[in-house]
């Protein structure tokens, strides 16, 4: 097993987030996108679980991206 270096972490990391700019996200959720705020508000911890290829990635980066539009630093985002 190969150990990285947290520089090629952080490198490998840019490439699949919202540090450096908006990513394209699919065709946005309005109410699965305002379920999981709302619970994620209430300080919930949210799970979102389905088969694969289910969008359960694409309805997280939509959240990340609300998240930014709401003033959230980019650099607090994963």
């Amino acid at each position: 097993m190969q150990n990285l270096s947290q520089d090629k972490i952080i490198e490998i990391l840019l490439d699949v987030n919202f540090w450096n700019g908006d990513r394209f996200c699919g065709v946005e959720r309005p109410s699965y996108l305002e379920n999981i705020f709302r619970l994620a508000q209430d300080g919930l911890a949210v799970t979102l679980i389905g088969p694969r290829r289910s969008g359960k990635s694409t309805i997280m980066n939509q959240l990340i991206r609300r998240l930014i539009a709401q003033d959230i630093p980019r650099q607090n985002t994963l």
